[in-house]
């Protein structure tokens, strides 16, 4: 296979995994060995894949990110925040281990994905700001349901 057709394919995948989220399909994987770094950053540096929290939402608000990688949430609207893991609206519910607790308007908030999956979270000081993270495995076929 040809680093094109490599590229290629890895971006079949990816949007078929937000696609696949975003009917409402998602994905059905084993979710344990989740870890979170439990210290928070500075919101203006970022290793990884930054997810900026502002006033209506983040932005953006759903990515894609190989197992084994971190997604760094940033304070980008002057507010604290505070994200757990689980659909947030009407539908409010936690479902996994991930939660933030409270961080500053000059914090961010960093958390490593060892599982594929699809992974909601909801802001608890701003009901409007859900975030969805899609973990997948380089080179691997999905099957999408």
């Amino acid at each position: 296979m040809t680093i094109v057709q490599s590229i290629a394919k890895h971006r079949l995948v990816l949007a078929a995994l937000f696609l696949s989220t975003i009917l409402g399909f998602g994905l059905v994987y084993g979710m344990s060995g989740r870890n979170s770094d439990a210290a928070t950053a500075k919101s203006d540096s970022c290793d990884g894949t930054c997810i900026a929290l502002e006033k209506e939402a983040a932005n953006p608000s759903s990515v894609a990110v190989p197992v084994g990688d971190y997604v760094q949430f940033n304070s980008a609207d002057g507010n604290s925040h505070s994200l757990s893991q689980g659909g947030g609206g009407e539908e409010h519910s936690h479902s996994g281990q991930f939660t933030s607790g409270t961080f500053g308007a000059d914090e961010a908030w960093r958390v490593q994905f060892n599982d594929e999956g699809t992974f909601k979270f909801h802001d608890h000081l701003n009901p409007k700001i859900n975030v969805i993270v899609v973990v997948y495995t380089p080179g691997k076929d999905y099957k999408i349901e």
